[in-house]
């Protein structure tokens, strides 16, 4: 009786992961408009591929269910800065599918300003004993904008701006990183360009590549900071040769619990 009753509660749980399929699993928004509440050019599309009506509830979230946030970003601050049209609970047809638009509505303020989040959209079936679910994993990048030494970007870790051009014209820039925090911080700081970890990465900004050859050709001024609670320090950088080639780079400023990046963008020298 137990092997039977167990074959069982198999097959119904097989039967259950089987009907959630959600798309897309992840993207990346960049330069996201603040102050409006705006449909995103991407619906989140769930498949019911059983042979059955199933119910399915849709849950936004700023943090990941193994609370594992891709290197980097920080968890969105709210949930209401990302939402489903009708999110809530519905039912699907069988060997069918279904669409919903997503928004984004995030305050305008001096502080969502230079922000990388991690978001979740959670799509569940099942009934109370046993029920599955599905976690998409959406990025979003808020525009840039200058340091202010009065004035932090929101997140325990924030940088001031978020992205920086270097050129023969201009070849130096600064940028500040804040400790928001209620510790004080030990922090690295390095050039990178990233690698896919469990089919994830920074994605590069559109019109734009990642180039390992750039790496040698920038200098920080710091590779590692120490920052008190509520206090923030300025770090240099400067292009430091010639290149013939456009491309992307990142510096990341890491700790032992918050990462956060930096665009870097290098023009090829005339």
């Amino acid at each position: 009786m137990f092997k039977v009753k167990a074959l069982i509660l198999m097959i119904v749980l097989s039967q259950v992961a089987q009907s959630i399929q959600v798309s897309p699993a992840f993207f990346t928004l960049l330069d996201v408009r603040l102050g409006e509440n705006y449909p995103i050019k991407k619906e989140l599309i769930i498949f019911n591929e059983s042979n059955d009506s199933v119910e399915y509830k849709i849950d936004v979230s700023g943090i990941t269910l193994d609370k594992v946030i891709l290197e980097g970003y920080l968890p969105l601050p709210s949930g209401d800065f990302l939402s489903v049209e009708g999110e809530g609970t519905f039912i699907i047809p069988p060997r069918s599918k279904l669409s919903r638009e997503m928004f984004l509505s995030i305050p305008c303020g001096v502080s969502y300003y230079n922000q990388a989040w991690e978001a979740n959209v959670r799509v569940s079936s099942g009934n109370s004993t046993f029920r599955t679910a599905v976690t998409t994993r959406y990025f979003i990048e808020t525009p840039s904008s200058p340091m202010r030494k009065r004035h932090s970007p929101s997140g325990e870790l924030a940088v001031a701006p978020s992205s920086i051009s270097l050129s023969s014209d201009s070849p130096k820039a600064e940028f500040r990183v804040y400790n928001n925090s209620g510790n004080s911080l030990e922090l690295e700081l390095f050039v990178f360009v990233p690698i896919s970890k469990d089919g994830l990465t920074i994605e590069s900004t559109p019109g734009w590549n990642f180039r390992p050859e750039l790496l040698s050709a920038i200098e920080l001024d710091k590779s590692t900071i120490s920052i008190e609670p509520g206090k923030s320090k300025k770090v240099r950088i400067k292009k430091t040769r010639t290149t013939n080639i456009d491309g992307e780079v990142l510096i990341m400023i890491s700790s032992e619990f918050y990462n956060r990046f930096i665009r870097v963008f290098v023009e090829r020298t005339p």
